[in-house]
C-alpha cells in the first residue's frame, strides 16, 4: 500500500504495471493505493506511481453527446427551429 497526492489514472497506471488489479481509496486529495496481486511490491508500486503521469480521457464531441441520448445535430436545429 502507498500513499500520494499524485494525480492518479487508476485505470492507466494498473496497465502500466499490468497489475491486474489495483485499489485506490482517496481523501481530500490523498489517494492510497494498493494493488490486489501480491507479487506487486509496494516499491514496484512506488516507482510506478513516481513515473506516473495521469491522462485525462478526451471530452466527448457535441456529435457523440447528441448520439448518446439518441439524436443529431440535424435534430438539434430541427427542435430548435433552426
Amino acid at each position: 500500500m502507498i500513499t500520494t497526492t499524485k494525480k492518479i489514472n487508476l485505470a492507466q497506471l494498473d496497465s502500466e504495471l499490468k497489475a491486474g488489479g489495483l485499489n485506490m481509496d482517496s481523501l481530500d486529495g490523498t489517494h492510497t493505493i494498493t494493488a490486489v496481486d501480491s507479487k506487486i511490491t509496494d516499491e514496484k508500486l512506488q516507482a510506478a506511481v513516481d513515473a506516473h503521469v495521469a491522462k485525462s480521457d478526451p471530452e466527448p464531441s457535441l456529435d457523440d453527446k447528441l448520439a448518446s441520448v439518441g439524436l443529431s445535430v440535424a435534430d438539434l436545429k430541427t427542435a430548435l427551429g433552426l
